[in-house]
């Protein structure tokens, strides 16, 4: 299919040999340009017993005149077999081998690929079992929840679930109330830390850090990996006191973990 278009030069303005054809010559020179556009070998055209209504308001002599004189301006060339070349059409107006039919047909076949491979790769994707919730984190769930009997529904996983493992994820509310009522400031945003460890540990690692009067996230932090290292448990708790950093911390004056001071 031919383009609905061609390029013209701002030189044309100042074209000598333009500037030789008379305004009625003009104009059928540029119909015909634009007429040779339009045929299947572009910049060709031959007279089929219409062209001067499609070029020159049917003025047939003014259409012969100007196809003669063009000629003689080396603005047309004679193709030998009834017909006439603009000589300088392909050069003026070379496309860019991705314009070709063939290479828009490729763009389009690759875009159609990427189209379906991206379908395909969406469809493939769990979905999250809610809003925000991140894949690479196991979700706790409790066996009685909204109705469930324990034993009933339940799916068995890869590395199954001993009594004595303690949970991975901590209760953000239990460890945010923890934190205000041994510090007595606003918790902060805690989701990090309990991604990483359980209730009881931040809990003890919340107390060692207010004690220690640094009750920041990063100590925190910093606190309940030195506990999982150490190995400690819950029943850790119960000791009177602990040695932290060399110093004595003395654990009784925080309360049972749970209950307000």
């Amino acid at each position: 299919m031919s383009q609905p278009w061609i390029k013209m030069w701002t030189e044309a303005r100042n074209d000598r040999k333009l500037d030789l054809l008379s305004d009625a010559q003009h104009r059928v020179w540029h119909n015909l340009l634009l007429y040779s556009a339009e045929q299947e070998a572009r910049g060709t055209f031959r007279d089929s017993g219409v062209l001067a209504i499609e070029v020159a308001r049917g003025d047939q002599a003014l259409l012969q005149e100007t196809i003669e004189k063009c000629a003689a301006l080396q603005m047309l060339v004679a193709d030998g077999e009834g017909g006439y070349v603009f000589r300088a059409f392909e050069a003026r107006n070379a496309g860019k081998p991705s314009d070709t039919p063939e290479a828009v047909r490729e763009r389009k076949r690759r875009q159609r690929e990427r189209e379906a491979a991206q379908r395909e790769l969406s469809r493939s994707k769990p979905s999250p079992s809610h809003p925000g919730h991140d894949a690479s984190r196991p979700v706790t769930r409790d066996c009685h929840e909204e109705g469930e009997v324990e034993g009933e529904g339940e799916v068995e996983e890869d590395t199954p679930q001993t009594p004595l493992e303690e949970p991975r994820v901590g209760n953000i509310v239990e460890v945010s109330k923890a934190f205000e009522r041994y510090t007595g400031s606003t918790a902060p945003n805690m989701l990090a830390l309990c991604a990483d460890h359980p209730t009881d540990r931040l809990i003890e690692a919340i107390r060692l850090a207010a004690d220690a009067g640094k009750p920041n996230v990063s100590y925190i932090r910093g606190v309940a990996r030195r506990l999982a290292s150490e190995g400690w448990s819950p029943q850790d708790a119960d000791s009177s006191s602990i040695v932290w950093e060399g110093t004595v911390i003395d654990l009784s004056r925080y309360g049972e973990p749970g209950v307000d001071r």
